[in-house]
């Protein structure tokens, strides 16, 4: 009885052995062709990309609480701040770390006041910010159930750690990004014959920034969707008088004057926007009326782009965002200017 056992043993053996064998060869080739795809959408002008989600911003949320440098910058605000901005040239510029806060499509204030009211952080906050984003009904709460809220009540440990693993493979792999998933790949070349028409346009790095590359995209169609999206958002709407306005700037000095006093520092950032969708914003929220009376009031240094010739120089395709290859000179402007403020000798 021992034999035949001790024989039905051996014989085993071998046969875990060749199943080991087949699924270490099914794993390695598999990683070949993943690796050979990944080079072959990279040939074709593709890059790899993270997706902009809320767990991305909590992460980056997360390291701002962590940071208890004065010297540290947080950017926060909309589209413009997230693509305008090279963070790697900027830390260079500050010595600091540059966090990135701003969240495409919205208004940046309860995300200030998250900041200023749950956390101790103490450098500068640069907050690129247009006048009817402090309305309530224009914008001003839009964002808080879905990055605010979310972080207090439902961001843990396991999301965070699961959101890390995510990054690690989209930051490194193209085709980890839905654009070049394979549903999307097997569908543009039963269609169109190539595994996609046209690479992302916009791109997402693990600190949050975004590029924009509008060579990869029609110019036009963005502008005229901007516009009109933009207007839409401002149908039927409109910005409050005189006496509610100086009501609702004095809330917000408020708030800056709390981070002010624990050492922190504000400075108001209005960044470019030009031609039709420009036109749009001066004729729905004045400048004259609106944005000049909130720089008086904050505590605190602002800048609007108009008195900055450095910051009017650039090509806005779409009306409201640079181009990736103008990254690193608008960066510089940028920059210079946070040093005429102060900011880097925090």
């Amino acid at each position: 009885m021992r034999s035949s056992i001790s024989s039905s043993r051996r014989s085993l053996a071998p046969a875990r052995l060749n199943t080991l064998s087949l699924v270490t060869l099914a794993a390695l080739l598999t990683g070949c062709l993943l690796i050979v795809v990944d080079h072959g959408l990279r040939t074709r002008g593709a890059l790899p990309s993270l997706q902009n989600t809320r767990e991305l911003w909590a992460l980056a949320r997360d390291r701002v609480a962590a940071d208890k440098a004065t010297d540290s910058i947080v950017l926060m605000g909309a589209s413009r701040m997230q693509t305008n901005i090279a963070l790697d040239e900027l830390r260079q510029r500050s010595g600091g770390r540059v966090h990135q806060l701003a969240v495409s499509g919205g208004a940046p204030f309860r995300m200030f006041e998250d900041i200023v009211e749950n956390t101790e952080f103490r450098g500068t906050i640069v907050l690129s910010m247009v006048s009817p984003w402090l309305v309530p009904g224009l914008g001003r709460d839009a964002l808080k159930e879905r990055f605010v809220v979310y972080h207090a009540d439902h961001w843990n440990w396991a999301r965070a750690l699961d959101t890390r693993l995510e990054n690690a493979v989209a930051a490194r792999f193209v085709f980890s990004h839905p654009h070049y998933g394979l549903r999307s790949v097997l569908s543009s070349l039963v269609l169109h014959g190539v595994p996609f028409r046209r690479p992302l346009y916009l791109t997402t790095a693990p600190d949050r920034e975004q590029a924009l590359m509008f060579e990869h995209a029609d110019r036009a169609a963005l502008l005229k969707r901007r516009v009109e999206s933009t207007r839409e958002d401002f149908a039927g709407k409109a910005m409050p008088g005189a006496a509610e306005w100086e009501r609702i700037v004095a809330e917000f000095a408020a708030l800056v004057g709390k981070f002010r006093a624990r050492g922190g520092e504000v400075v108001l950032m209005r960044l470019p926007s030009s031609g039709a969708l420009r036109d749009v914003e001066e004729g729905f929220a004045p400048r004259a009326e609106y944005w000049a009376s909130l720089a008086r009031a904050l505590p605190g240094p602002s800048l609007h782009y108009e008195d900055a010739p450095a910051l009017r120089g650039f090509a806005l395709p779409d009306g409201s965002h640079i181009d990736a290859a103008d990254k690193p000179a608008f960066t510089a402007a940028f920059a210079d200017a946070l040093e005429g403020f102060g900011v880097f000798d925090r």
